[in-house]
């Protein structure tokens, strides 16, 4: 069903799923909160993702995870969170498919490129300097 999305749709539903998890003050208060997008008839369901880590976020039922960035990891991206910068992954399968962070109030969606994981921390760190 995601693949029925057009990328404006696709662009729309990240957007809002990453306000949905920074309005929340726990990943508790994401519980009984679905979100659900009509594609071409069909309805798109994401839930909320619990974890041990106790970060907010959204699954669907294909695997694709859209989960707050850890600030207490010591990679150039939990610094990022620790200093207050709103930011999440998007993940299926293990791989990370985006970086996704709001500067300016505007939300900064940065695809991944697996040859060259510098390249989104660059691209970061170039918004977050503006």
């Amino acid at each position: 069903m995601l693949e029925k999305l057009t990328g404006k749709q696709k662009t729309a539903m990240i957007k809002t799923l990453f306000g949905r998890i920074f309005a929340a003050t726990t990943p508790q208060d994401l519980v009984g909160n679905l979100f659900k997008i009509n594609a071409a008839g069909d309805t798109v369901v994401f839930k909320p993702h619990t974890n041990t880590k106790n970060l907010r976020g959204f699954i669907h039922e294909s695997g694709l995870l859209v989960l707050e960035q850890n600030p207490n990891k010591g990679s150039w991206c939990g610094k990022i969170a620790a200093e207050g910068v709103e930011c999440v992954w998007i993940m299926k399968s293990g791989s990370y498919l985006s970086f996704v962070i709001r500067h300016n109030n505007e939300i900064h969606i940065l695809r991944t490129n697996p040859r060259n994981r510098q390249e989104t921390e660059d691209r970061a760190h170039n918004i977050l300097a503006k």
